[in-house]
């Protein structure tokens, strides 16, 4: 296959598409939770744990697709800034649950209007139709693969 082919290949990859789109999305989420003290790595468990909290840290990992860790370096971060708390587990002496101190509980008035602010941002391009199109696209093959 000649470069040109080659390049063609590449540049109508969908692995490669997707990858540019969440690149650009971590960036501009990056630029907006700065202002609330955040970053995409650690956004995913406040996130999480606004909706159940009480989780284990690898509870958290799992849902969130992060390794242990780096889960551990997250958590500790979150807790030095004063958004989480560990407690101990009741049946496990290994294990923490983590909670969200007050603190972290203001974030629910904040996250999930930024989120959709940065959501609608990137789609603004799409009509509604487009929209749906695409989500219920990417929800089916998401879908196909976890189901392997």
């Amino acid at each position: 296959m000649d470069k040109k082919k080659v390049r063609k290949v590449r540049e109508d990859s969908f692995g490669l598409l997707m990858k540019k789109v969440v690149l650009q999305i971590e960036k501009e989420l990056n630029l907006r939770l700065a202002d609330v003290g955040l970053n995409v790595k650690t956004f995913g468990i406040i996130m999480l744990l606004l909706e159940e909290e009480g989780l284990t840290q690898k509870e958290l990992g799992t849902r969130t697709g992060v390794q242990d860790y780096a889960t551990t370096r997250v958590l500790d971060s979150l807790e030095q800034q004063g958004l989480i708390e560990r407690r101990p587990h009741p049946t496990s002496r290994r294990a923490n649950l983590i909670f969200l101190t007050k603190k972290g509980q203001e974030q629910r008035g904040k996250l999930p209007k930024l989120i959709k602010g940065v959501n609608e941002d990137f789609l603004a391009v799409c009509n509604r139709d487009e929209r749906k199109i695409l989500q219920d696209a990417l929800t089916k093959i998401l879908d196909s693969r976890l189901l392997k």
